[in-house]
C-alpha cells in the first residue's frame, strides 16, 4: 500500500524540478505505475549514481548534448563494464536489473528525455553501490 507522503511526494515532483548534485530531473508524463516519462538534464563534467531497478526498463533519447552510458552485462555490476557514447537523436535502452550510469563528460548540457516502463516506476525503485574501477569496454 502507498503512503499519503509518497503519494503527496509523487505529486509534487510532477509540479517542479527535481534538483541533484548532478543536475535535475523532472516529469514530463505520468500514466498510471507502469509508464513514466522524465527530462534529466546533467551538469557539464557530472554523473548519476551507479544503478539499477528490479521493476523497470528504461530508453534514454538524448534530446541535447553528447551522453556518455556505462553498463554491466552481469548481474553484480563488476565485471564486463561497457562505454557507450551517444549523441542527439540516439536512443540507449537500460533493462531490468542492469547496473548503469549516465554521464556527461563534456563541457555543455546533457538533456536526456527518459521514458520508464515495467510493473512499477516509483522513484524509490533504485539500487545503488559504488562504480565499478578499471578497464571499460567500448560498445556500439
Amino acid at each position: 500500500m502507498v503512503s499519503m507522503i509518497e503519494t503527496l511526494t509523487e505529486y509534487l515532483i510532477i509540479m517542479k524540478k527535481a534538483y541533484r548534485t548532478w543536475g535535475w530531473w523532472s516529469v514530463l508524463a505520468e500514466y498510471d505505475k507502469s509508464c513514466k516519462i522524465k527530462e534529466l538534464v546533467v551538469k557539464p563534467k557530472a554523473k548519476l549514481s551507479w544503478q539499477r531497478h528490479e521493476f523497470r526498463s528504461e530508453v534514454w533519447f538524448v534530446r541535447k548534448g553528447t551522453a556518455t552510458i556505462y553498463y554491466s552485462d552481469d548481474k553484480e555490476g563488476a565485471k564486463n563494464v561497457f562505454k557507450v557514447i551517444k549523441v542527439e537523436k540516439q536512443t540507449q535502452r537500460i533493462s531490468r536489473y542492469q547496473w548503469h550510469c549516465l554521464s556527461n563528460e563534456t563541457d555543455k548540457e546533457l538533456s536526456i528525455i527518459e521514458i520508464q516502463f515495467g510493473d512499477d516506476c516509483r522513484e524509490s525503485d533504485i539500487t545503488r553501490k559504488q562504480f565499478p574501477r578499471g578497464d571499460y569496454l567500448f560498445s556500439d
